[in-house]
C-alpha cells in the first residue's frame, strides 16, 4: 500500500477511535449521572419518610402528653374531692350517708365527683388509645404501666381506708407526673436528636 493509503487508514482509524472514546465517555458519564440521580432520589425519599415519621411521632407524643396532663389534673381533682368528702363524712371512705355537719358541701362535693369521673375516664381512654400509636417502646411501656396502676387502684379502692386511698392516689399522681416528664423528654429528643439522660 502506498504511503497515502496509510495516511487515510490512520485518519479513518483515528476518527473511529475518537468516536469510540467519545461514545464510551458519554456512556460512562450518563451512567454516573443516572447513578447520582438515583442516589439523590433515594436520599430525598428517605428524608421525606424520616420527616413524616418525625411529624407523626411528634404529633402523637404531644397529644399523649396533653392527654396524660388532663388525666393527671382529673386524677388530682378526684383524689382531692374524695378525700375532702370522706373527711367531711368522718373519715369513712366508703360511707354512703351524707355529712350531717355540712350537707350542702357534701352534696356539692358529690356532684363535682360525678362530673370529674367521666372526664377522667375519657382522658384515660384517650391515653390508652394514643399509647398504642407511640413509636418508642420505652415511652409506651411507661404509659401502659401507669394506666395499669390506675386500674389496680380502682380495683382496690373499695377496700382502702382514707389514709391508704390518699397515699396510693399520691403514688399514682407521682407516676403520672413521671410519665409526663418521660414523654416531654422523648418529644425533645424527636425535635433535637439529643438523647435524654436518666430516662
Amino acid at each position: 500500500m502506498p504511503t497515502g493509503g496509510w495516511g487515510v487508514a490512520w485518519t479513518v482509524g483515528s476518527f473511529l477511535l475518537g468516536m469510540a472514546v467519545t461514545f464510551g465517555t458519554t456512556f460512562l458519564n450518563h451512567r454516573h449521572t443516572l447513578k447520582r440521580e438515583r442516589i439523590a432520589r433515594s436520599v430525598t425519599r428517605s428524608s421525606a419518610l424520616r420527616d413524616q415519621r418525625v411529624a407523626f411521632e411528634a404529633t402523637h407524643l404531644l397529644d399523649l402528653h396533653n392527654a396524660v396532663s388532663e388525666l393527671f389534673d382529673n386524677w388530682i381533682l378526684i383524689a382531692h374531692l374524695r378525700g375532702e368528702r370522706q373527711t367531711l363524712r368522718g373519715g369513712d371512705l366508703h360511707s354512703r350517708r351524707e355529712s350531717e355537719s355540712n350537707a350542702e358541701l357534701d352534696v356539692q362535693l358529690t356532684q363535682e365527683l360525678g362530673e370529674a369521673g367521666p372526664a377522667a375516664e375519657k382522658a384515660e381512654a384517650t391515653v390508652r388509645r394514643l399509647a398504642g400509636l407511640v413509636l418508642n417502646d420505652e415511652v409506651r411501656g411507661y404509659v401502659r404501666d401507669a394506666v395499669s396502676n390506675i386500674d389496680a387502684f380502682h380495683s382496690r379502692y373499695e377496700t382502702l381506708s382514707l389514709a391508704e386511698m390518699l397515699e396510693q392516689a399520691d403514688g399514682v399522681a407521682r407516676e403520672l407526673q413521671a410519665v409526663r416528664e418521660v414523654i416531654a423528654a422523648h418529644l425533645r429528643h424527636v425535635y433535637t436528636g439529643i438523647l435524654p439522660r436518666g430516662i
